[in-house]
C-alpha cells in the first residue's frame, strides 16, 4: 500500500472550493467539527489520511458519509 500524501492547507482549501461547499458544509458531509476543518485550512493541524481518500472520493464524484464510502 502507498503512502497517502498529506494534505496542504491549500489543498483543503481547493478541493472544498471545487466541490462548491463552503466550510460547514463540507464538514457536515466529512462528519468533523467545524472547527477541525478550520484548522486544516488554516494549516494548525493536517486531516488524517482516511480524509483525505474521503475528499478525493467527494472530488471523483462519490457519496462519502463518515461511516463509510457509497457510490449511490
Amino acid at each position: 500500500m502507498m503512502p497517502v500524501t498529506p494534505l496542504t492547507p491549500d489543498d483543503v482549501v481547493a478541493a472544498r472550493r471545487q466541490l462548491g461547499l463552503t466550510q460547514v458544509e463540507l464538514a457536515r458531509v466529512l462528519g468533523i467539527a467545524l472547527t477541525t476543518l478550520q484548522r486544516w485550512e488554516l494549516g494548525l493541524t493536517r486531516p488524517p489520511p482516511y480524509l483525505r481518500l474521503a475528499l478525493e472520493r467527494l472530488l471523483e464524484g462519490k457519496k462519502f458519509s463518515p461511516g463509510g464510502p457509497q457510490t449511490h
